[in-house]
């Protein structure tokens, strides 16, 4: 009896170069997160493994996890940055400030020494 032979979907190719991101961003082992795949057989493509169902589900739910730690630690640190204003500038002539959005944190002008 001839074994089946399986092929992976590009969803999961793409689902392994997720993984691969994940445990480069959070120093985690890359092979520990291939052993949590699960995968079946397509119904459209005979031979082709795509993602589980319950594993996608259970990866979005992680992902938006995520994601919220992420905005919270950004909004943190935003938090944490000098604010660019004259009443708490120390001035100096080697001083130079860098104007933010406060809504974004975000570059919005050129840097620029602080006038005495």
């Amino acid at each position: 009896m001839a074994k089946k032979e399986l092929r992976l979907s590009d969803q999961v190719i793409g689902q392994l170069r997720e993984l691969l991101q994940l445990s480069m961003l959070t120093g985690t082992n890359f092979v520990d997160h291939c052993r949590a795949l699960r995968l079946e057989e397509s119904e459209k493509t005979e031979g082709t493994l795509i993602l589980s169902e319950s594993y996608t589900q259970g990866w979005n739910d992680m992902a938006k996890k995520f994601h919220q730690k992420a905005q919270e630690k950004a909004e943190q640190m935003a938090a944490g940055l000098a604010q660019d204003n004259e009443e708490g500038a120390v001035k100096s002539e080697d001083e130079v400030v860098i104007s933010r959005d406060p809504q974004t944190g975000k570059l919005v002008e050129a840097r620029q020494k602080i006038q005495n």
